[in-house]
């Protein structure tokens, strides 16, 4: 698993290197070699030991375990985390906002929640929000460097 994950990450990693040098107008160069093994990325929907935690947690709390019909009929993995609705993209017919988190069309308006994450990930993705919530924040100027605009008592004007 280690091995697949690793090799993914490179592969990501690669990926955007071309967008930058494609941008760029740079010539892109292939790093990662295919790996010694084959590696599955699919997430899977059936992990037995995760199922036998949940029927024994199920027999101490007197409960019943459950899953979603699409992991037992489909395969595909299911969040309880509310995701997607603030695509990411390139324009506004692509997205909602950039690539900073910043809303199309609007200043000094950005979205930086779960709403951002397009596809369920698998796992709890509260990592990711905060990876791309700090990573929105790093585009705006702190407040000691704004200009800020006041009414004639000197109180802040939204």
């Amino acid at each position: 698993a280690a091995v697949g994950f690793n090799y993914y990450c490179q592969l990501l990693a690669e990926a955007v290197e071309e967008i930058k040098a494609k941008r760029e107008g740079r010539e892109v160069v292939k790093k990662t070699e295919e790996p010694a093994v084959s590696i599955e990325l699919a997430l899977p929907a059936y992990i037995p030991q995760a199922n036998r935690f949940a029927r024994s947690m199920g027999t101490l709390l007197n409960g019943v375990p459950a899953t979603a019909i699409t992991e037992i009929l489909l395969d595909i993995p299911t969040t309880a985390h509310i995701l997607g609705g603030a695509v990411m993209g390139a324009s506004r017919k692509e997205g909602v906002i950039d690539g900073q988190s910043r809303v199309f069309g609007y200043r000094n308006m950005y979205v930086c929640d779960g709403s951002t994450v397009s596809a369920n990930l698998g796992v709890n993705p509260s990592l990711t929000i905060t990876a791309l919530a700090e990573k929105a924040m790093q585009g705006i100027s702190p407040a000691s460097a704004a200009e800020w605009h006041t009414n004639k008592k000197g109180e802040p004007v939204l």
